[in-house]
This record gives C-alpha cells, structure tokens and sequence, in this order.
C-alpha cells in the first residue's frame, strides 16, 4: 500500500509573483476560498475608511484584499470588499 504525503498550499501568490510578503487574506480572517467579493471603483472624494464603512469591512481588511501597504487609492481604483 502506498501513501501520498499532501502539501500544504498557501493563498499568498506573493511568493511567484516577486511581491514582498505580507499578511495572507487567511491570516487577515479572510477565507478567500469561501468569500464572496464586490469591486469598488475609487471616485474623487473617496478614502479607505469611507469606503470601509460603506460596506461595513475594515481599512485593514481592505488593505490585504488589495495588497496595499498604505491607505493611499487613487481615482479609478478598483477596490476589492467582502460581501
């Protein structure tokens, strides 16, 4: 009898895609595989904090959805969010 011995997989692609490491969407109390997400585009006058309430989310969990490392977005901006 053989045995196959699983490997544990990882949601953070920042390893292959040359992204420095950060919090995964799974260690931010995000389950990326069960979550649903809506897309937020960025309009002038618009912040992480107001979009964050908006949809009643963190800036945190925002900022991991969308691998942003500060709150700075930008007009246009598509902006990921739990659902």
């Amino acid at each position: 009898m053989s045995t196959t011995e699983l490997q544990p997989t990882s949601s953070d692609s920042s390893a292959t895609s040359g992204e420095s490491p950060g919090t995964t969407d799974t260690e931010a109390g995000l389950d990326t595989t069960t979550t649903e997400f809506g897309y937020h585009t960025v309009e002038p006058g618009d912040y992480l904090l107001l979009i964050a309430d908006r949809y009643n989310t963190t800036v945190k969990e925002l900022q991991t959805l969308n691998n942003l490392e500060s709150t700075v977005i930008k007009v246009g901006q598509q902006i990921r969010y739990p659902l």
